[in-house]
């Protein structure tokens, strides 16, 4: 599986993100904690992908610096910002939260915990505000326990400091 998905997020464009957004959705959804060893190489390729889809300022022609972003780059950044924020949301919710320390995406966990904390205070949207919200509360219920494996206890506490100080004031 993480060979075909690899194949697919390489692949994808702006046109079938979603259908690769939904297929990652689905398998959290369907396998939940199970999820975690099929999609954990997929994580970063993913949100890189959804990153490298949006589009720019620089993409509309006749575009000058200080005016206003346009309504339809505003509208498609924000449908391919929405689709990396559920996934995140869905792999917390549906407790594949293993692929966040994993030795494959535990390096870029602070940029993972940033992009959710802007998702939640800096978007304007409702959806994506909830989505990064629950992402919180549900890493925060499942990290907070004592039944934590000590070899992700340094990063589980860097997390756990990380809403205490960052995303909570």
């Amino acid at each position: 599986m993480p060979g075909f998905l690899d194949l697919l997020i390489s692949n994808c464009t702006a046109d079938d993100i979603l259908d690769v957004s939904q297929l990652l959705l689905q398998l959290c959804i369907k396998f939940k904690e199970d999820a975690a060893p099929a999609i954990d190489a997929a994580v970063l390729p993913f949100l890189r992908q959804c990153h490298t889809l949006m589009p720019s300022l620089q993409e509309v022609v006749g575009h000058k610096e200080g005016d206003p972003i346009p309504p339809h780059l505003m509208t498609e950044q924000l449908s391919i910002k929405k689709m990396s924020y559920s996934f995140l949301q869905h792999v917390v919710t549906y407790r594949a939260t293993a692929v966040l320390v994993s030795p494959t995406n535990s390096s870029r966990i602070v940029d993972v915990l940033q992009s959710m904390n802007q998702g939640a205070t800096e978007v304007h949207d409702p959806v994506v505000k909830k989505a990064c919200v629950i992402f919180f509360r549900d890493l925060m219920d499942q990290w907070c326990d004592n039944s934590s494996n000590p070899n992700e206890d340094a990063i589980r506490k860097g997390c756990i400091q990380f809403v205490w100080e960052t995303f909570l004031p």
